[in-house]
């Protein structure tokens, strides 16, 4: 059997074919490419930032050192606070904190404090001033400042924000509402969480600006009659 000879137009017809084949291919490439190119560094640039915001958080961490809580008996402490009621209440607590390993410096300007008792409230921190062990006469707080934490710096009685490795903390809670009977109240009067009763149970959380959090459970004593503070 005799082939058929093949003709130049074929020979055209096949060539061209084989070119569109091929760069159908080479586009098809490309746009591939191009999608895995983009999904990496998509991928590489939220690795980036969740690694950088790890990092952050593991380098806000809080230690909580410990808690103490005020009773009513304790009124000869707080010169400039006008507390009343039945002394088997807490009407303030202070938590010393202070950075953790690895956290050289600690801002808690914009840190939050949740306080989970009968009710959850979420409290802001206000600078104020110290006299002694309570709030200077200057402080002028209004209702706006209710739900608010202070902090003391360790050994100095002066309001402090920022912590460093060898600086200590206590953040001030009152409980309770208070009015200008209280000298570091301006007119208006402050509510803050529910005081907290003898054998009472509340957790206390603070979360720092990046999201770091740290928890601890307050436990107040029973029969807290006669002791001006205790421990928690």
């Amino acid at each position: 059997m005799i082939s058929e000879p093949v003709c130049e137009d074929d020979r055209a017809q096949l060539g061209l074919g084989t070119m569109i084949v091929f760069v159908s291919l080479v586009i098809i490439s490309a746009m591939a490419a191009a999608v895995l190119i983009g999904t990496g560094g998509l991928v590489q640039t939220h690795a980036e930032a969740t690694g950088e915001e790890s990092t952050q958080q593991v380098a806000d961490r809080i230690e909580i050192v410990n808690a103490v809580g005020y009773t009513d008996n304790s009124i000869d402490d707080f010169d400039h606070t006008d507390i009343d009621g039945l002394n088997e209440e807490v009407h303030r607590l202070e938590v010393t904190v202070k950075p953790a390993p690895g956290t050289e410096v600690l801002d808690l300007s914009e840190a939050t404090v949740d306080l989970l008792g009968a009710e959850s409230e979420t409290l802001t921190y206000r600078d104020v001033s110290f006299d002694e062990d309570d709030f200077g006469e200057e402080t002028a707080l209004t209702t706006e400042d209710s739900n608010f934490f202070a902090i003391r710096e360790i050994g100095t009685k002066e309001s402090i924000n920022v912590l460093s490795e060898d600086t200590q903390g206590t953040i001030v809670i009152p409980l309770g509402a208070y009015d200008d009977d209280s000298e570091w109240i301006d007119n208006d009067p402050v509510e803050q969480p529910d005081r907290l009763a003898d054998g009472e149970t509340a957790e206390f959380t603070i979360t720092t600006a990046q999201g770091s959090q740290t928890t601890m459970t307050l436990d107040v004593p029973r029969n807290i009659r006669d002791e001006p503070a205790v421990s928690l």
